[in-house]
């Protein structure tokens, strides 16, 4: 379902695929190439993206997944860490 915005995200030249080793496997981010829009996104909206950024910065999939099944958290439990 994303594959088709990523796909029109490079044609655009909004971002490019890097390929990188990470905890033994190969990783492909979609590095951005320009700022962000955040004009359609409230302020509390942006504090939330940010706290969940430093949350999980240095964790892996498996760890924030863990993380997710241990607290039991809904949806909006995820706004209460």
């Amino acid at each position: 379902q994303l594959l088709p915005l990523q796909n029109e995200m490079q044609t655009r030249g909004d971002v490019v695929l890097e390929q990188r080793q990470y905890g033994g496997f190969v990783q492909i981010r979609c590095v951005p190439q320009r700022n962000p829009d955040l004009t359609r996104f409230s302020k509390d909206e942006i504090e939330l993206v940010d706290q969940l950024i430093k949350l999980f910065w240095n964790r892996t999939a498996t760890a924030i997944s863990e993380l997710s099944h241990q607290r039991g958290l809904s949806r909006k439990g995820w706004r209460e860490i």
